[in-house]
Formats: C-alpha cells, sequence, structure tokens
C-alpha cells in the first residue's frame, strides 16, 4: 500500500521521502558499548518527541498532522526495537558500561511508558468518539428511512412502517 493510499487527501510529511530512505538501511548501533547507548537514548528521545506531537495533535483533533506523523513514528519505532534488540544480544558488552548511562536509558524509558500511556487513553478518546459519530449517523440514516418507509395492512390500505428498520453497512472495504 502506498502512502498515497494512506493518506488520500491530505499531503505527507515533507519528510517523508528521507524516512523511506532510511527504512531500507538497518540500524546498527555502534560497536563501542557507550557510544551504542547514546544512540539508543537518542533513539527513545526521538521517539517520545514525537509521542509528544502525535499527543498534541489528538488533543486539536488535527487530522493532517497526526497523519504525518505516522511515517516518522514507524521509522523511530523500528529504530528503537532493533535498537532494544541489539542490546539484548550484546547484554555481556554493556555489564562495564557507566552506571550513568544505564540510570538515564532507565529514566528516559519511564518517561516514554508515560507518554504512551497518555497517548493510549486519548486514542481510547478518539475511538469512542468515532463510535458515538458512526452511532448517530446510523440513527440519522434509520429514522430517514422510516420516515419514507411504507407497508400495506392485511385490508390492503397503505399504511407508515412503524417497525424497527435494520440498516446494514459493509465497513470491510
Amino acid at each position: 500500500m502506498s502512502n498515497n493510499e494512506i493518506y488520500g487527501p491530505f499531503q505527507q510529511d515533507p519528510n517523508a521521502a528521507q524516512f523511506q530512505a532510511d527504512q531500507a538501511r538497518e540500524f546498527i548501533l555502534s560497536k563501542d558499548p557507550k557510544k551504542a547507548m547514546g544512540e539508543m537514548i537518542e533513539t527513545l528521545d526521538a521517539l517520545h518527541n514525537v509521542y509528544v506531537k502525535e499527543n498534541e495533535t489528538l488533543k486539536k483533533a488535527d487530522t493532517r498532522s497526526f497523519l504525518e506523523l505516522q511515517t516518522q513514528k514507524i521509522q523511530i519505532a523500528k529504530n528503537y526495537q532493533s535498537g532494544t534488540r541489539q542490546l539484548l544480544e550484546r547484554k555481556a558488552d554493556f555489564v562495564n558500561t557507566a552506571p550513568e548511562f544505564k540510570r538515564k536509558l532507565l529514566e528516559k524509558q519511564d518517561k516514554f511508558n508515560e507518554i504512551t500511556a497518555t497517548n493510549l487513553e486519548l486514542l481510547g478518546r478518539v475511538k469512542k468518539s468515532v463510535v458515538r459519530l458512526n452511532d448517530r449517523i446510523m440513527d440519522g440514516v434509520r429514522k430517514e428511512a422510516q420516515k419514507e418507509s411504507v407497508n400495506y395492512q392485511k385490508t390492503g390500505k397503505l399504511d407508515r412502517n412503524e417497525r424497527p428498520l435494520s440498516i446494514g453497512i459493509n465497513e470491510s472495504a
């Protein structure tokens, strides 16, 4: 699926081309453990900042900005996941790493966990809003269909349809 299909009429993030180019190469941590820890801290900071921006767009209900952030968020999340995997594979290399790096990384992870909890809460609100909007639209459609629906009585006379109407929509598209 292309980005145009995902974004539809919305403009793409101006940095999307750079992120797509970066997707072709895997995120590789430096061999030096201290430098690798620094790279992971930078990656976590970048992911944290994207979530902060995303939370702001969700609070403002800014769909365009929200969609523009997704390419960037996906790339940074892949880098973080790759870096985490590499840290776990090389954990013996990090045993003697300076404790301040470990402490700083753990602090960053705690802050990141807080921002993702907020993000999940905001996404839940958006989901509820979409469900409420859908319900209002469907109620309006049902009422309108019921107004225009006619029925014949046993005697053959024309009668208004007073029964509840079932309207289904195929949302698989």
